[in-house]
């Protein structure tokens, strides 16, 4: 199975890289039908990422975060999760064929090969400013605008490759089982005018070919999850010139705390994007926090009457999702795109990816209706209403319902028994407890084996580890209670060894329960040293990962009270 995320804008980008760090820890979309465990091993996964703000951070860390997917596949092989393309595929909508490579304006990309009539044309609708502000960072909250570019973006799709479009790989897609999974904003620019379009371009593309294609399309439309800082300053009625730029332009050079939530952006361009961020703002070119909330209002009444309605022609998702905040979390420093951009992974986005990992495994909302999901509690009295991971939606595999909560604490049992629990400096013909894993390396080679296997495991459970750190330690992002990575690295940790032999861990049967939130597991490192795949064969590590987490995964829990 072919499996493709589309990221549409900076927003969707950070949603692909919660999902790539979900899958790296262990999170399933199958059963396998060779050894029966919940993995997501089998097929493949891709990541589309659109968007005119090609410096993008988001992007920036989506690349990194695969790139270390990458090495933890290596590590382990095809068996402990889905095989990841590593290079993310990169859509630019201003890159259009016939326009040249100053075709950032939305006047530029219009009136390309036009004539002066059409400017006369563009003038009905637009104002001059709209038509000449730089659009290369993205659509500053105007969908209008966005609009227009993505139509001709779609339809440049079509066309062949040798005039910038995307034709033999359509054509290609085509011929195979394929869901798209596409991500972006309501309320921003990018996102709220991109998704729809690409929607509807991926159906028309479906229809065309009468039936006969094979595809999937889903859709995740987030709603406010956080809010911008507001701009350094606004428009005062003043018309906008190199002198009002020069002026409002000594605002970033202030060294006081007014302005220092602003520097890191105006600090990292030069001189000429300087001026042209300063006359962005000026224009009203920014994501205004106090509109966020109307429009991602305005964005839903217009999927609902365009884009989700049930009759035939009107529908163009067969799975739709909406996450949001009751109180969207407010970011600290300010930016206009760009790398500089640099947001925090926020819980908002985890829950996305959740949904994305349903609709990957074939689930459907019930009843084929949209399916709000809350990224937050409202019953949290704290000021960020803070996530805990039992607040994570479940998602299904058939008949079987996937828990957050229980699949991080299963994967950090894994990562503490891979890192303390198995003695890989003593020689294995010593080992106890953990007979099975030991019989694989006696016989001549084993030793050189286990060498290799301890060192690639170790080099594993530090990735597994720092995945699921990456996703809800607070220092590094947002939305999340601090006691849960707490909890996490207390799991994990070599520190924890002590403790956990007191409560039994390294006994034949355990004679505690691991508790994470409201989830628990009773385990000891002698029942896990017992699992071990069957076969004759050779047993790759994440083979042998897969079985143990999926044990771990599936061992009986009571319900802890909170």
């Amino acid at each position: 199975m072919r499996n493709i995320f589309v990221a549409i804008g900076g927003s969707g980008a950070k949603v692909a890289e919660a999902l790539v760090r979900l899958l790296a820890i262990g999170f399933p979309i199958t059963r396998s039908k060779e050894t029966n465990v919940l993995t997501s091993a089998g097929g493949t996964l891709e990541f589309w990422v659109v968007d005119p703000d090609t410096d993008s951070a988001a992007t920036t860390d989506l690349n990194s975060c695969i790139k270390a997917y990458k090495s933890l596949e290596g590590l382990l092989g095809e068996k402990w999760a889905i095989s990841i393309d590593k290079d993310v595929r990169l859509f630019n909508p201003l890159d259009l064929p016939g326009v040249n490579n100053d075709g950032n304006t939305l006047r530029s990309l219009l009136s390309a090969g036009g004539t002066q009539s059409t400017e006369d044309f563009l003038d009905v609708f637009y104002k001059p400013e709209e038509l000449d502000i730089e659009i290369n960072r993205g659509f500053y909250q105007k969908p209008f605008i966005g609009a227009a570019v993505m139509a001709m973006f779609a339809e440049s799709l079509t066309q062949g490759t040798g005039t910038g479009g995307q034709k033999d790989l359509f054509n290609q897609l085509k011929s195979e089982q394929a869901n798209f999974f596409l991500c972006g904003s309501l309320h921003g620019g990018t996102g709220a005018s991109g998704l729809p379009v690409m929607g509807k371009f991926l159906r028309s593309e479906k229809r065309a070919e009468k039936g006969d294609v094979r595809w999937q399309i889903g859709a995740c439309l987030l709603g406010p999850y956080r809010l911008p800082l507001g701009p350094p300053f606004g428009a005062d009625g003043r018309l906008v010139t190199d002198e009002l730029i020069e002026e409002k332009s000594k605002f970033f050079d202030a060294k006081n705390e007014r302005s220092k939530p602003y520097r890191r952006a105006y600090d990292s361009l030069g001189e000429v994007e300087r001026k042209q961020l300063v006359k962005q703002v000026l224009l009203g070119f920014y994501a205004n926090p106090d509109e966020i909330c109307q429009r991602a209002h305005q964005g839903l009444l217009f999927y609902h009457n365009n884009v989700l309605n049930r009759r035939d022609l009107g529908r163009v998702f067969d799975d739709v999702y909406v996450v949001s905040k009751p109180q969207p979390t407010q970011l600290t420093e300010w930016s206009n795109g760009g790398k500089s951009q640099a947001n925090p992974l926020d819980s908002a986005e985890v829950v996305a990816a959740l949904t994305s990992l349903n609709f990957f495994a074939g689930s459907t909302v019930g009843g084929g209706t949209e399916y709000i999901v809350g990224a937050s509690t409202e019953e949290r009295d704290d000021k960020l209403q803070s996530m805990d991971l039992y607040d994570l939606p479940y998602y299904s595999i058939g008949d079987e319902i996937v828990d957050p909560e229980r699949t991080f604490l299963a994967s950090s049992i894994l990562v503490h028994f891979l890192s303390h629990e198995i003695p890989w400096d003593v020689a294995a013909k010593r080992w106890s407890g953990i007979d099975n894993l030991r019989r694989g390396y006696l016989h001549r080679a084993g030793e050189k084996a286990k060498r290799s296997d301890a060192t690639a495991y170790k080099e594993a459970a530090n990735l597994i580890g720092e995945s699921m750190r990456s996703m809800v330690d607070t220092s590094k992002t947002m939305g999340w209670h601090a006691q849960v990575s707490r909890i996490l690295d207390h799991l994990m940790s070599e520190q924890s060894i002590e403790n956990m032999e007191k409560k039994g861990f390294s006994d034949d049967e355990p004679k505690a329960k691991f508790v994470l939130g409201r989830s628990s597991i009773a385990v000891s490192s002698f029942q896990i040293g017992r699992w071990y795949p069957k076969g004759e064969g050779a047993i790759s590590r994440g083979e042998y990962l897969r079985m143990i987490w999926s044990n771990l995964y599936a061992l009986k829990q009571d319900i802890v009270a909170n």
